[in-house]
């Protein structure tokens, strides 16, 4: 984005600031553009100095950037869902508010159960999650010399042992910012990866991988889920004059069985991303669409074998999604609503993170602090009655400081209090969330030279007093 377009665009929202914060009960405005407001909360005091990631590693994934920026400005596109009412009608907007805001009883903090987190591989990089069973497999990306392949591992007794090595040829010479992906199916382990070509490639350990696509965007991740008959893949595909969001359907060899186009214009810089089940499959599949300057977040109902059927529904309309974004969806599955939470550019410039209800205030409200610059990531996790979300936080305001992790619970009424994790080097971020078969959480991210993964404690995931997954919490 040039400095005239920022400049201007961050004129336009500085306009548009007024009514954020609205909540449920007053919200009575049709959608409109709104950065993430910044919310009212204590500064946090200082942090332990940390190594910063290397400029070259957030520099390197914007050089790759196939897809023009769709941040911008403009009304809300035809076809979006009205403000919410007090009644519950589905709302759509961008973002601003206080976090934690709402009326009723909010949700309690996670912490930490375990007196320190388990190093997974020596390496450090966005990692794959999946849950199985009282297991966790990880997957990430590893590098030695000239070589890298993706490491696949499993973590269970408070113990990791590889499960695979899958060779990446050629490999990727610049630093990865997004994760492979990783799917679970009872004894075998699924997973999507790039080449240093942007070749998407799907594979099991001991099986060749499939080519998916020729070129995808190396700067987001792929997702997996099980469907009948097989699995389904989603990226952004960059082999076109214009990138497109895709969905393939793979049997169970991994053959192609059918490529879908779930938006022929994509304008890149978010993924398409499959709203995966506890059990690992997928009945939706998620994707914005940024060409009118703000972005619709659409859904599409898919069948039992992965097919996208009839349209997709706007769940909700942001504007100035960051480039590149990440957004997630999960369910409260017994409210039967969506919680979404995006990544996005305030008014001062500053990447946000900001939570909707699919069913509640058209005002999104910050997850954390709009304190930084440059790419964030973030996870969700569906509860029985709310979310879990695991967010980068910048801890200095340079696109280069490094991250903490930031854990907080979403109920019906608002956010709960946030806890901060960090490596035993100070840092963490690209954290990602799995609940194993006890309902235990682990969390799994990165530092500055390894992969880590943890328990969390969370008021509403009861946990056994013995837990395979991690080793055992301190007296």
């Amino acid at each position: 984005m040039t400095r005239a377009r920022r400049a201007l665009s961050v004129a336009v929202l500085l306009a548009t600031l007024g009514g954020c914060g609205d909540d449920a009960a007053r919200s009575t405005a049709s959608p409109r553009p709104q950065p993430v407001s910044a919310p009212h909360e204590p500064a946090e005091g200082p942090s332990p100095r940390a190594e910063a990631d290397s400029p070259a590693q957030e520099g390197a994934q914007a050089a790759t950037a196939n897809a023009t920026d769709g941040a911008g400005t403009g009304s809300a596109p035809a076809g979006a869902p009205p403000a919410a009412d007090p009644s519950g009608a589905t709302g759509g907007s961008a973002a601003g508010g206080e976090p934690g805001s709402g009326t009723g009883e909010l949700p309690g903090a996670c912490s930490r159960a375990d007196r320190a987190p388990l190093e997974v591989m020596p390496e450090r990089g966005a990692p794959g999650l999946a849950a199985d069973g009282a297991a966790l497999v990880v997957a990430g990306y590893r590098h030695e010399g000239e070589r890298e392949w993706v490491q696949v591992m499993r973590v269970e007794a408070g113990r990791a042992r590889s499960l695979a090595e899958l060779p990446v040829d050629p490999p990727l010479t610049q630093s990865r910012h997004a994760a492979p992906a990783v799917l679970q199916d009872g004894g075998r382990a699924i997973v999507a990866y790039t080449d240093g070509r942007g070749r998407l490639l799907v594979a099991s350990p001991g099986g060749a991988p499939t080519r998916v696509t020729e070129l995808a965007d190396i700067r987001l991740s792929p997702t997996l889920a099980k469907v009948t008959g097989g699995y389904a893949v989603t990226f952004t595909d960059s082999s076109g004059p214009t990138p497109r969001a895709i969905l393939v359907r793979l049997g169970p060899d991994l053959a192609r069985l059918s490529e879908h186009v779930l938006h022929g214009d994509y304008m890149g810089g978010t993924a398409p991303f499959l709203v995966r089940e506890p059990d690992g499959s997928a009945r939706r599949v998620a994707f914005a669409d940024p060409r009118r300057g703000l972005s619709s977040l659409l859904l599409a109902a898919l069948g039992p074998d992965g097919t996208p059927q009839g349209e997709p529904q706007t769940v909700s309309v942001v504007s100035q999604l960051s480039d590149p974004a990440r957004v997630v969806m999960v369910e409260a599955r017994s409210a039967g609503r969506l919680h979404i939470a995006f990544t996005a550019i305030d008014g001062r410039g500053a990447t946000a993170v900001g939570h909707l209800y699919s069913d509640g205030p058209s005002n999104p409200r910050p997850l954390i602090a709009n304190r930084g610059y440059g790419i964030l990531d973030l996870d969700g996790l569906g509860l029985p009655h709310g979310a879990l979300f695991v967010v980068d936080s910048p801890l200095g305001d340079p696109d280069t400081s490094p991250r903490e992790l930031v854990v907080r619970q979403v109920g019906a009424e608002g956010f709960g209090e946030p806890l901060s994790l960090r490596s035993p080097d100070g840092t963490a971020r690209a954290g990602r969330l799995a609940r194993l078969a006890d309902g235990t959480v682990m969390v799994a991210y990165t530092g500055l030279s390894a992969l880590y993964v943890e328990r969390l404690s969370c008021p509403e995931v009861p946990q056994a007093d013995s837990v395979p997954g991690a080793p055992a919490t301190p007296p």
